[in-house]
């Protein structure tokens, strides 16, 4: 959850051009948590769709019904991250499922900005290799997309580290130290609610989005393309 929450926010900064976000993952147990309950996740999600500058793209699995498995592909609303947003979307890239072969595994990484020399570790990790046909093909695939390069910070840096310090201080989580010196993510609204959520620690906190209609009710409607 902390991870899926630090590229969101590296994505509201500017610093990622496309992020990828599980949902729903239908494969899990019952009474597993479901990624979109993650608070951190959650809170960054939020920050995501409100943001006019960024789509979110709906993936479910291919040929099966958003309850099976739904990821959200946010992008800048830029090229390329949209085109290649929507392309991952087109073949239902799934962000907890590793994909299947050399030339996706490599596409989607460098989809999602990832440098090549981790790209290949990671291939190798799942028994595979990139070879040079390979390489050439997904590039080549990725170019027919869009022209453009892609280009990080892609917003003004400046405007959205000050936009993000004044949601900050509007109630937004950040990283704190603890009197044990290790670092700790808290709320910085604390005035009225502190206590309230100090008196409410030891009750069982519910699920925060109950069915997967609420995750598809939150990013639904965004980032489909205009005819």
């Amino acid at each position: 959850a902390t991870n899926n929450a630090g590229e969101l926010l590296a994505l509201l900064l500017g610093a990622r051009g496309v992020v990828m976000t599980q949902l729903w993952a239908g494969w899990e147990d019952d009474d597993a948590q479901q990624p979109v309950d993650a608070p951190f996740a959650l809170r960054a999600l939020r920050e995501c769709a409100s943001d006019s500058k960024i789509i979110a793209v709906p993936a479910p699995v291919p040929g099966l019904t958003a309850r099976k498995g739904l990821t959200a592909i946010l992008c800048a609303d830029v090229s390329p991250y949209r085109e290649r947003a929507t392309h991952l979307a087109s073949f239902g890239a799934q962000a907890a499922l590793v994909a299947g072969s050399p030339y996706y595994q490599y596409l989607v990484g460098r989809v999602l900005g990832y440098k090549e020399t981790n790209i290949d570790a990671h291939v190798r990790s799942s028994g595979g290799r990139l070879t040079a046909p390979v390489v050439r093909e997904a590039e080549k695939d990725l170019f027919a997309l869009s022209e453009a390069l892609p280009r990080t910070p892609w917003r003004e840096t400046e405007i959205t580290l000050q936009e993000e310090t004044e949601k900050a201080k509007a109630g937004f989580f950040f990283l704190d130290f603890g009197t044990d010196g290790a670092p700790r993510a808290v709320s910085s609204a604390r005035s009225g609610r502190g206590e309230r959520n100090n008196r409410r620690r030891g009750k069982k906190k519910s699920s925060t989005v109950r069915s997967v209609e609420d995750a598809e009710s939150m990013f639904g409607g965004r980032g489909k393309k205009k005819r």
